[in-house]
């Protein structure tokens, strides 16, 4: 027999569980989170089309969830207005339905027949299945959206290196960052996903491998700052090289001292979240950079002297 809860659950429950969309600006966020809202608003509407089989009035609120998804799906290339919509709008109407289906159990639910109690969870269980299929078809979508966003994000990064290589600096190390990227982090997320059997595995595949930040308690690899730290070690090294005075060489000196405290610092933060320490990374990196800028300058001057 259906449990006295049952209302409650698949609205107050169900509603809650949501879909994994990345922490940056990945352009998955946007089509990941409208899928989410899709499922959820679908399963919404079916359970409180079962309601209103057995005598509630909660057409307005169908409508109303209608309208929101229609309006998400313009939005979902815009992350910022999307978020902004989700949480001003479309979770306010979720509420107020939330809440007009647990009035309506308050009022109806003890005068309902056995017969109609056992239609409604029958009408839950069916809903609870098709969510779930569109739970995990939407994390399966969104996680080969996620792969290749990665693939292409290194794109740019093989650009930067080609004109670095043909100034004349050494890219050894930085080819290796961008190869350690597929090595530890795309490969790996594509294996785990390849084998997951259910959302759960994808959502946990999902949350354990970042290119960059973006995984709070999973591998992050850092690649920008890694790539940044390494490029203006290389071009440290060049100017290191081709020094012609002491001046320049004092300022080499300061970027030299900063730069090693950068690499200690990444070292130090490995793979885990940034926190607090990010921020101190990468004021470090700019402050090379800034001694880089100027050293090459006075270089310059020295040159045409």
């Amino acid at each position: 027999m259906i449990k006295r809860g049952y209302l409650l659950a698949c609205i107050f429950i169900i509603l809650g569980i949501s879909l994994v969309v990345a922490n940056d600006s990945s352009p998955a966020v946007g089509q990941g989170i409208h899928i989410a809202l899709k499922c959820k608003t679908d399963f919404s509407i079916s359970i409180m089309n079962s309601l209103q089989n057995v005598g509630a009035n909660l057409s307005i609120y169908i409508t109303t969830l209608q309208e929101d998804l229609a309006k998400v799906e313009p939005l979902s290339d815009d992350r910022d207005a999307l978020r902004d919509f989700v949480k001003n709008t479309y979770e306010k109407d979720i509420k107020n339905s939330r809440e007009a289906v647990n009035q309506w159990r308050k009022d109806q639910y003890r005068n309902l027949t056995k017969e109609q109690k056992t239609t409604l969870q029958q009408a839950y269980q069916d809903a609870r299945t098709s969510f779930d299929g569109c739970q995990l078809d939407a994390l399966k979508a969104l996680s080969d959206k996620r792969v290749q966003d990665m693939k292409d994000s290194l794109v740019p990064y093989q650009s930067r290196i080609d004109k670095l290589s043909e100034k004349g600096l050494d890219v050894t190390e930085l080819q290796k960052i961008l190869a350690d990227a597929q090595i530890q982090i795309i490969t790996p997320l594509q294996n785990a996903l390849d084998s997951a059997k259910d959302a759960q595995s994808i959502q946990d595949a999902l949350r354990k491998y970042c290119l960059f930040n973006g995984c709070r308690n999973g591998v992050n690899y850092h690649l920008e700052a890694k790539f940044e730290t390494e490029r203006l070690n290389q071009i440290l090294a060049y100017l290191q090289k081709n020094n012609s005075s002491n001046e320049t060489a004092q300022k080499l000196a300061q970027a030299q001292i900063a730069l090693n405290s950068a690499k200690g610092l990444l070292l130090e933060i490995g793979t885990t979240n940034f926190g607090d320490q990010g921020k101190q990374l990468w004021s470090t990196l700019k402050s090379v950079q800034q001694i880089l800028k100027e050293t090459y300058a006075m270089h310059t001057e020295v040159k045409h002297e």
